[in-house]
């Protein structure tokens, strides 16, 4: 009947119209938010570090709790407290305390991190991190940071993502094996040789190495008007795709995959595939 195939019809226009408005919404978002985050974020070229005390200066309590913790075990491993450090406009939108620990006897560096994201619904996240330098440029790190990285690793760098090994006395420990396999003569402490103990000219220059490292692959720019760090086009995309289906769930099943077999290598209990 023509009645039907007319209904028929204006069902599959109906139904071709959301597909259609969906698709332009879609579409926005990945478009939009390359575009937002091109035009909208900055890192400065010049960090704003401010020390505190870990210990003696306020903090909310699951953030005091976590350091207080992880310092301590740390301090059973060698590790000793170099300066607490309060990242307050870095990223918009973020705010990161962090305490840096050193173990002069390994030659190691660390830093306990503390990450609150502010929005509609806040959240702080925690993680630590291990880095060990040689002479040759060489440079061994290990985290258990849960989100993924906005950034490739340097040619120099050889970087392992743990997210599922929450102790950091475990994570050190698979630190220092994958110094053991991947380190290459000598171990430098930079902070001691090149920094004289400085904590926040260490810090300072390790983050502006990182994002000069960015700046290289054609992720980051300097803009040197503002003095600050701002994507390229292409990093903008790059970046936000990155965060978005379906690639993020691709990322992280790679991610996933690869941890499972470094823990395996090491001897560790692995955690389950992703579904």
């Amino acid at each position: 009947m023509q009645l039907f195939q007319d209904l028929l019809q204006s069902a599959f226009w109906i139904v071709g119209g959301l597909l259609g408005l969906l698709a332009i919404l879609a579409g926005l978002g990945y478009v939009g938010l390359p575009l937002l985050i091109f035009f909208s974020h900055r890192q400065s070229a010049q960090p704003k570090l401010v020390p505190f005390r870990p210990g003696a200066t306020p903090l909310p309590a699951d953030v005091d709790q976590y350091f207080h913790s992880t310092s301590w075990a740390l301090a059973q491993q060698g590790f000793e407290i170099v300066t607490g450090v309060f990242l307050p406009s870095q990223i918009e939108n973020v705010i990161c305390a962090l305490i840096l620990v050193v173990n002069r006897p390994e030659q190691d560096a660390g830093i306990v991190v503390a990450m609150h994201a502010k929005g509609p619904v806040p959240q702080t996240t925690f993680h630590s991190e291990f880095v060990t330098r040689y002479r040759d440029g060489r440079v061994v790190q290990t985290n258990n940071a849960e989100p993924l990285n906005a950034f490739p690793p340097p040619p120099q760098c050889v970087n392992s993502y743990l997210p599922s090994v929450r102790d950091s006395v475990q994570l050190y420990q698979a630190h220092q094996t994958l110094c053991r396999k991947h380190g290459s003569g000598a171990k430098v402490l930079k902070l001691d040789e090149q920094y004289g103990g400085d904590g926040i000219r260490y810090l300072t220059d390790a983050m502006l190495e990182e994002l000069e490292a960015a700046a290289k692959v054609g992720i980051m720019r300097l803009d040197t008007g503002a003095g600050a760090y701002r994507p390229t086009l292409s990093g903008a995309f790059r970046m936000a795709l990155g965060e978005m289906w379906p690639l993020k769930g691709s990322r992280l099943r790679q991610r996933a995959q690869r941890e499972r077999e470094l823990l395996a290598e090491l001897g560790m209990t692995a955690p389950a595939p992703l579904g």
